[in-house]
Parts: structure tokens; C-alpha cells; sequence
């Protein structure tokens, strides 16, 4: 059955896409919140999602325009994040803080972005085409926030202060996780078909099709 795995939902504003609605982030303070129940990315895993990025956010200093990250709150070090800045898409890990040029961004910057993770190597795709891989070790612990949009600040605080830095002025659409390392192909054929629900290592999907209200449901079926 649907469930929703939303703790938190603040000023996100849907926009239509063809005939389907994507999460709209204005640059300034929207952000979405997950549950980090299932969504470990210290074992093997794969986000796969839309972005349209439309550059700047209201930060003057060039921030980062964060996708998604899991950092801690109590250590703003801890975990992961996946984010543009200038023209770059970047990724950044672990304790102290790594952080790496993946790709440039596309020139209409509207694409579609995979990460995978199998204990050893990260590998990110643009597009479905392998862009840049890396060998690297993500552990960390205390990990408490799974974040669409934005990222907890440098600092230690409760959930309202450390939720406004580096957010997307930008869309994100059909957000899916799994716990295991997708291949190349199953990436492929995720940006244009629905992603099957049937498969248990779903342990996460968002579409943001429901067009209004405070809830997004999860697709996956998987508790």
C-alpha cells in the first residue's frame, strides 16, 4: 500500500511537467524531509531522479545547490550530499570532508542523475551514460536526515535552524532509492518507463504527482 515517509514539507510548490507534476524549490528555504529508515547509504544503494537546475540560489557566496543529502545534524560532516555549484555537479562524503567534481552540468540543465554505491566504488550517470567513477569508502554514523533540496547548516541545531543552506532553486522529479547497485541498463530504461514497484530493493519512490496538499506518498510498496 501507498504510505507517505514525508516528516517534513515546507513551501514546496508543484509545477507541471507534460502531464506530470515535479517538486518545485525556490532557492531560498523549500525542502523536502524523509524518513531514514530504508534509506542507508553506507551499504550498497541507488538514487535515481530528475533535476532541472536553474543556477544561482539566493545565497550570494555561490553555495551549493544541494539534490539530496543525508548529512547529520549533529556532526554537519557526517554522511552525504549530491549538489551543483557554478557550473559543476559535485559530491561530497564522509568525515573530514571529501569533496569531488563529477561532471559538468548539461547545457539546458535538465537531466536525468544516478548515484550508485556497492561498498567500493561510487559511480555517477548523466543521462544514463557513465560520467565519472570513483573508489571510495562511505561510513559514518548519526546520520537522522534524508533531505530533498537543501542540506543542515554548519552548525549543531534542532530541525528548523540547520535546514536553510545551500537550497535548489531548481525541480526535482521521480526520486527513487533502492539498496542495491542498479547496472548501467536498468538506469537506462528508468528515465523513460515507470520504475517497477515489484522489485523489493525499492525501498523508496516519489513521483510528487499529487498536485497539492502537504503529504507526498511513497510508490514503492515496501515497508
Amino acid at each position: 500500500s501507498m504510505r507517505s515517509r514525508i516528516l517534513s514539507l515546507s513551501f514546496i510548490f508543484s509545477f507541471v511537467l507534460g502531464q506530470n507534476y515535479s517538486l518545485s524549490f525556490d532557492g531560498v528555504d523549500d525542502y523536502v524531509e524523509l524518513d531514514t529508515t530504508n534509506l542507508n547509504t553506507s551499504a550498497d544503494f541507488t538514487v535515481q531522479f530528475d533535476v532541472i537546475d536553474y543556477g544561482p540560489n539566493s545565497n550570494p557566496n555561490h553555495a551549493w545547490r544541494v539534490y539530496f543529502s543525508n548529512l547529520g545534524n549533529g556532526n554537519p560532516y557526517a554522511g552525504i550530499a549530491v549538489y551543483s555549484q557554478y557550473s559543476q555537479i559535485g559530491f561530497f562524503y564522509n568525515v573530514p570532508p571529501n569533496q569531488i567534481s563529477v561532471v559538468e552540468l548539461p547545457s539546458d540543465n535538465s537531466f536525468n542523475l544516478a548515484v550508485s554505491y556497492n561498498q567500493s566504488t561510487i559511480k555517477f550517470y548523466l543521462n544514463g551514460s557513465l560520467v565519472n567513477e570513483y573508489v571510495a569508502t562511505i561510513n559514518y554514523s548519526e546520520v537522522n536526515k534524508f533531505i530533498i533540496g537543501s542540506r543542515p547548516q554548519y552548525q549543531s541545531c534542532d530541525n528548523e535552524c540547520g535546514l536553510l543552506s545551500d537550497c535548489l532553486n531548481g525541480n526535482i522529479d521521480n526520486f527513487n532509492f533502492w539498496n542495491y547497485e542498479l547496472n548501467q541498463e536498468s538506469i537506462q530504461s528508468n528515465i523513460d518507463n515507470p520504475v517497477s514497484t515489484d522489485d523489493a530493493g525499492l525501498v523508496g519512490s516519489w513521483n510528487f504527482n499529487e498536485g497539492e496538499g502537504t503529504i507526498l506518498y511513497d510508490q514503492s510498496g515496501n515497508e
